[in-house]
């Protein structure tokens, strides 16, 4: 990170600094810095706005997960209004929140379908105890789509909801190349009108090799030609994991209500983290293990607390001092750590919104 960008962020409020995402500037800083956050947004897809009314908490679902589904559902009645004899099929229905949901408020059948038959198990569970009067109106059926389910989805339909003419998918968290599937299979499935997804997860997506894991090359990115386009001549591995991973995390409208301590303690983690993952050599990982309060200064001791390493070569691996000193030195390094990863954050979530659009 530049020091002249680290000393303009190191200046700004509080406000400032959670405004900065946001599209927020200062003539006084830096020109490279506001060169950066002046092209970014000329880069930054618009959205429109809606109203932030925090939705009412319902039986054992989140607050978050309740905003997602009911503003999904809206959407979904933004493109197609219910009508009478309509189904709507569910990707990845999970536990069925979102399934019970549309067929609560708008009356249109569901089938909901997932792979994880703990969850479908869970998924009529639920429905007999909150909703035994939708068993056949809202059904659930347990298959792994790819790329090739439509056939067997239209048999499930045609056998399942006879009558209903006026068809849909949609898909809450269509988690990595879920989303890529349900686009296939639209495409060869005339017998759907409209196809209503939300996409997530995309460093998840499969890679073109077993052995490309953890590198740039997937089986369904870009999709789009125009991008496939600008990805040549060594531009390839832009489009990697990290950049997809960044396309996921949090919104600048979650940052921007962060106070002081919570970024702290957000920096404190960060850091640890990136410690941790400086030290790694090739075949390890780590398993993080949780802690009730995160310390104000990392120590080699109690970072190796925190972390259990993990080897593909050995089954009882253990911190070295190899790995300790190397841990120290960068302590010694970065003595303000947690507050330089606090303000790459603060650049990661200014790109979060554009990596977003690339990853759609």
């Amino acid at each position: 990170m530049p020091p002249d960008w680290v000393n303009d962020l190191r200046g700004a409020s509080i406000d400032e600094f959670n405004r900065i995402p946001l599209g927020f500037v200062k003539d006084s800083w830096s020109p490279s810095f506001l060169e950066f956050l002046t092209e970014l947004k000329g880069l930054s897809v618009e959205y429109d706005q809606h109203d932030g009314v925090v939705p009412k908490a319902r039986k054992g679902i989140s607050i978050k997960k309740c905003y997602e589904i009911e503003n999904l559902t809206s959407f979904i009645d933004t493109v197609r209004p219910a009508q009478e004899w309509e189904l709507l099929i569910d990707f990845g229905c999970g536990v069925g929140h979102l399934s019970q949901f549309v067929n609560e408020t708008s009356g249109r059948s569901v089938l909901g379908i997932e792979g994880n038959f703990q969850y479908i198990q869970t998924a009529q569970n639920r429905q007999n105890d909150l909703f035994p009067s939708s068993s056949q109106v809202v059904q659930y059926m347990k298959h792994f789509i790819t790329d090739d389910s439509a056939n067997t989805i239209h048999r499930e339909v045609k056998e399942r909801f006879p009558n209903c003419h006026q068809i849909s998918i949609t898909g809450l968290h269509a988690c990595a190349d879920l989303s890529v599937s349900a686009i296939r299979c639209f495409l060869h499935s005339p017998w759907v009108q409209h196809l209503i997804i939300m996409p997530c997860c995309y460093h998840k997506m499969c890679p073109k090799t077993q052995s490309a894991s953890s590198g740039s090359q997937f089986q369904n990115m870009p999709m789009s030609e125009q991008l496939a386009s600008v990805l040549v001549d060594g531009k390839e591995d832009i489009i990697c994991r990290a950049f997809l991973r960044l396309g996921c995390q949090q919104t600048a409208a979650r940052w921007k209500d962060l106070t002081i301590e919570a970024h702290l303690r957000h920096g404190r983690i960060m850091f640890r983290r990136g410690l941790i993952d400086a030290v790694l050599r090739d075949g390890e990982s780590v398993k993080v293990g949780k802690v009730h309060q995160v310390p104000d200064e990392p120590t080699v001791e109690n970072m190796l607390e925190q972390f259990t390493l993990e080897s593909e070569t050995e089954t009882d691996a253990r911190w070295t001092d190899e790995h300790r000193m190397k841990i120290q030195s960068l302590l010694l390094k970065y003595p303000d750590g947690h507050k330089l990863a606090e303000y790459l954050e603060c650049l990661q979530t200014c790109l979060q919104n554009v990596l977003h659009g690339t990853g759609k």
